[in-house]
């Protein structure tokens, strides 16, 4: 083989080649270097031949490219014969120029070396290219020569190009959506778990920097917060004017937030400086953009815990000056209307004790034991009468929720519960298992089984409620129309008694109890028969009947305190647009009464928000909400909208385009614009965001930086499943700001994975059938009567009447005659809440102030009571000279800093007056000795800012002169609040009850004889 051969690298055109023959016709030198292909040392049998060198190249040429990037470039692994040997070596290492010290021929690769068999592996070989410092440099200066520029990354930090970030980004976000971790996101495309990391933290940025944008243009925000396992959470929901498009997110979270109230705002503070810092290393806040929100903020809303309601009552007066609704949430108000009205009825109670909620019930021993659930499991397939099939009956004590799917499959299920039941007495006789079997099978009974089975259609209706509002789409116009059709559905089952004949639990529990007698074998041979042709009499039927009217009745209290009418998320109704659809053929005095109703939601949500209404304004009001509700009204029944909010928004921008002269909206853009804020109005949303926590962090993340945390829960927690232009643009710039620029461009494809779907019939399909059936048979008229409650009903609407008047959502036709009384009421309530505020306000600066231990201060005066103890004296000179303190004369004893004693029980009256009166500190020997971390130190920092009024007798100033001039002297000096009063002053308040600041120093006979009060 001639000296041109293969191993020759691809040139340039417009580059000269640098000359190679005098590296390659010199005689090899001697390996050098740390190979292992390089060291050994060959023998001819064991050398490698020039066939097995093309076999191996043409096998790894594919790892081995100079650029990875540029694989035009070809492969540095080169072979030729020299001399009669065959030499391997890297054609890069040997196109590089010497340096002047030699360094760059430094390795066996740049001069060739005659490999082994044994030795020359692929991992060997690799490791010249990724750990020989002399091969990166000769790649740079090939590349260099070349005019080319090298498209590997440098560092952890670099990319390729945009093409390549945005397949990583795009990867990177669909895995973090996913719940992968950082380490399975490693790979070609994105690179290492640190890299990707680094990717979390752009994409964080970048959501944080376009919910930023947008509240920065928002003109109402609606705050949503809940606090679990110290961790505080926010929300927000906001709308601008201008495009009366509304945005739900996070607004921030704080770990440690604590549990206090004040904690809790201070908490609230730090989430909003923290949303409105961008770059968290800098640490620059936006405070305009803090204040913007702060000003803007009007809604607010938290559960009904006492320590939350008062928690938005500080942040109404300290950090938000603009808020015009503190709301509870209406999802854990829904859940209510079966927890509280259930446990009213001590038989409805005892029922659900029985079968579903008691640790002693039969749900509970299927739920938790895994044998038994498979007997169920065996027992439920065996049932050819079983609508579905399940494993368990469903039950979670912690989740108040799922009380209605264990209802349900109990009562659908209840053949195979019966069954279950026999097995487990039979198997397990003796075990508590056996018992909890027993019980259950003795203890049933028809009127309790039908009893349940009302239940489960009422939790069954409630629920639906509750999904209703437990999420952050819902419509608060609907509010009002969906509680009139839970109501009315309510009426049909139990007050018109449809629940005998539509289809449902309970006629399916009928059913089951009259087709077939059950039986079963219990103690000592008594057998216990359920069931039959006459199990059920009408009496029967009557006495459960008449317990779920009285639920009913609860129900509609509950809804008419915790949702009432003069409420401003039930006043949305008036923008609801299904109503003109059902009823586009009525008039007369239905039309009238929608009318009016309108209008006086307009008038309470332009009062309540600030719109001038008075004369003209208000008819102008008027013709703006028709104008616009008619446009509206036609995209909706078009189809172009899918919601009341939707039409609502097309119908404006529809106005807007046109002359705003001819068609102004400027009255009704501020009540549209709170609608538009309002929708979703719950907390659900930050539990789910708790939920999305537990299942995005886990066990293995909880130790994450908080702001990683934080940026990759803004990833998963993003209302936009795809990335938008916008946003990978966003993700550029803060790339390019915080780590490298981007090179080259080239092309690479990205995969996607096909979606799953199953079309399999579940138990949703049976409980649809069973609404469907239900909501066919509406009706409506009531009567019934139940007392139990209702003083906890008519406080809670007397609370919302009284809050309504207070922010002024109450119309005067609906105050009325009873102004004066509201206004008295308002004024009781006010002056109580400030009472309980200023409490907790001094006992927070109270623990505050207590968990601060005075600090040892040096260069402090201090003054001796100690008598004559003169190995005391000794030991504060040695602390005294160590620390720098000065002896204090007897003129200054009031004065000094510290009164030192020999034991605190011991203290002599002059040391604790000097100490008490001048608001200094009292000590023993051992905390000065100990430089203030041992002993024992009381200061009396607010001796001088306590209001106190002294009376000093006559045999006092006798008995204890000293004291009573060391007494007057305190009292004098500036700042002090003591005062001497006369006698008559003081007894005049000691006689009347007054308060402990009238105090008496008396002497020691007249102590004696009690007759004053003493310090």
């Amino acid at each position: 083989m001639d000296d041109d051969d293969e191993w020759c690298l691809p040139v340039a055109s417009a580059v000269s080649q640098p000359p190679v023959a005098s590296a390659v016709s010199q005689p090899p030198s001697l390996p050098r270097g740390n190979s292992a292909a390089a060291l050994e040392s060959p023998c001819e049998k064991d050398c490698l031949t020039q066939e097995e060198f093309c076999r191996l190249k043409l096998k790894w040429e594919g790892k081995l490219f100079i650029d990875p990037s540029q694989t035009s470039l070809g492969t540095w692994l080169s072979g030729r014969m020299q001399n009669g040997r065959f030499l391997v070596f890297c054609s890069v290492c040997a196109r590089l120029k010497d340096s002047k010290d030699g360094s760059s021929r430094s390795t066996a690769w740049a001069t060739g070396f005659q490999p082994t068999v044994r030795s020359f592996h692929l991992t060997h070989v690799q490791r010249h290219s990724s750990t020989c410092k002399v091969h990166k440099q000769a790649v740079k200066d090939y590349l260099k020569a070349l005019g080319l520029q090298s498209e590997g990354p440098e560092d952890e930090s670099c990319f390729l190009n945009r093409e390549q970030f945005h397949a990583a980004v795009q990867k990177t976000w669909d895995g973090c959506r996913k719940g992968h971790s950082f380490r399975s996101l490693a790979d070609d495309d994105v690179g290492s778990k640190s890299r990707a990391g680094r990717l979390v933290e752009v994409m964080g940025c970048a959501c944080l920097a376009e919910e930023q944008e947008f509240l920065r243009d928002s003109d109402v925000l609606a705050l949503y917060q809940d606090v679990r396992a110290g961790m505080l959470c926010i929300r927000y929901s906001a709308v601008s004017l201008d495009s009366q498009l509304c945005r739900h997110g996070v607004l921030g979270i704080c770990h440690n937030a604590g549990t206090k109230s004040l904690d809790l705002v201070e908490a609230m503070d730090k989430v909003i400086g923290s949303f409105c810092t961008l770059d968290c290393d800098s640490g620059d806040m936006d405070h305009e953009l803090r204040q913007h929100i702060c000003e803007h903020a009007e809604f607010l809303q938290a559960d009904g815990a006492s320590d939350e309601q008062l928690t938005m009552r500080f942040a109404e007066q300290d950090l938000l000056t603009n808020v015009r609704l503190l709301d509870r949430d209406p999802t854990h108000a829904a859940r209510r209307l079966l927890r509280n009205a259930w446990r009213a009825d001590p038989y409805l109670e005892s029922v659900l004790d029985q079968y579903i909620t008691s640790p002693e019930s039969m749900t509970a021993l299927i739920q938790y034991s895994a044998d038994l659930k498979h007997l169920f499991e065996v027992a439920v397939l065996s049932d050819d009468n079983a609508p579905f099939s399940v494993r368990n009956l469903g039950w979670a004590a912690h989740r108040f929720d799922s009380m209605t799917r264990p209802l349900s499959r109990f009562i659908v299920l209840f053949d195979s519960v019966w069954a279950c039941g026999i097995d487990v007495w039979n198997k397990r006789k003796g075990t508590r298992p056996g018992e909890r079997a027993h019980s259950f099978l003795s203890e049933s009974s028809a009127e309790s089984l039908l009893q349940l089975a009302m239940l489960a259609d009422g939790s069954a209706e409630t629920l639906d409620l509750v999904r209703f509002f437990d999420r952050e789409t819902f419509d608060s116009a609907s509010v009002a129309e969906t509680l009139t059709q839970f109501k009315h559905r309510l009426d049909t089952l139990f007050v018109q008694r449809e629940v005998l004949q539509c289809p449902g639990h309970t006629t399916h529990i009928i059913a089951l109890l009259r087709a077939k007698e059950k039986t079963a074998v219990l103690k000592h041979g008594v057998l216990k028969v359920l069931g039959g042709p006459d199990s059920i009499p009408l009496d029967l039927i009557d006495r459960c009947i008449a317990r779920m009217c009285n639920w009913v009745k609860l129900v509609y209290a509950r809804i008419a305190a915790e949702f009432p009418n003069h409420d401003l998320v039930n006043s949305m109704s008036v923008f609801n647009l299904g109503d003109s659809l059902e009823a586009a053929e009525q008039t007369g005095n239905y039309a009238d009464t929608m009318k009016k109703a309108r209008q006086e939601s307009l008038l309470r949500l332009s009062q309540a928000f600030g719109v001038a209404v008075d004369g003209p304004n208000q008819q102008e009001l008027f013709r703006q909400y028709m104008n616009l509700r008619r446009n509206a009204l036609h995209l909706l029944r078009a189809g172009k909208a899918a919601s009341n909010a939707e039409a609502w928004r097309l119908a404006r921008s529809k106005l807007k385009d046109k002359r705003l002269s001819h068609h102004p909206t400027h009255l009704i853009d501020v009540v549209l614009c709170r609608y538009q804020c309002l929708n979703g109005f719950t907390t659900s949303g930050v539990e789910q965001s708790f939920s999305t926590f537990v299942r995005t962090l886990g066990d293995y993340r909880m130790h994450m930086q908080p702001s990683l945390q934080e940026h990759l829960l803004r990833v998963v927690l993003a209302a936009e499943s795809s990335m938008s232009k916008g946003f990978k643009t966003i993700c550029e710039q803060i790339w390019t700001l915080r780590f490298h620029e981007f090179r080259k461009t080239i092309k690479d494809r990205f995969r996607r994975e096909p979606s799953a779907s199953s079309n399999a019939k579940t138990e949703t399909s049976w409980q649809n059938q069973r609404r469907s059936a239900l909501r066919a048979a509406a009706a409506m008229s009531y009567r019934t009567q139940l007392g139990l409650e209702m003083k906890v009903l008519e406080s809670l609407a007397k609370d919302a009447r009284l809050e309504a008047y207070a922010r002024d959502h109450l119309l005067q036709t609906e105050i009325g005659d009873d102004g004066e009384a509201l206004c008295q009421d308002l004024q009781a309530r006010q002056s109580k809440r400030k009472k309980q505020e200023d409490e907790h306000r001094r006992a927070f600066e109270k623990m505050r102030r207590l968990a601060k231990r005075p600090a040892m201060v040096v260069d402090a005066s201090v003054y001796l009571h100690l008598g004559n103890a003169q190995h005391a004296l000794d030991d504060m000179a040695s602390a005294m000279t160590r620390q720098k303190f000065t002896l204090s004369e007897e003129s200054e004893v009031l004065s000094s800093d510290y009164h030192v004693v020999a034991r605190l029980d011991a203290a002599p009256v002059q040391a604790r007056l000097a100490a008490a009166l001048c608001g200094t500190a009292l000590c023993n020997m051992m905390y000065i000795t100990s430089s203030g971390k041992d002993g024992t130190c009381i200061a009396n920092k607010r001796a001088l800012s306590i209001q106190r009024r002294i009376w000093i007798s006559e045999p006092f100033l006798l008995e204890k002169p000293a004291e009573a001039d060391l007494l007057l002297q305190a009292i004098s000096i500036d700042g002090s609040n003591w005062r001497v009063v006369p006698e008559q002053t003081w007894l005049h308040h000691a006689l009347n009850g007054g308060p402990m600041k009238f105090l008496a120093l008396v002497s020691t006979e007249e102590k004696d004889r009690q007759c004053h009060i003493t310090l």
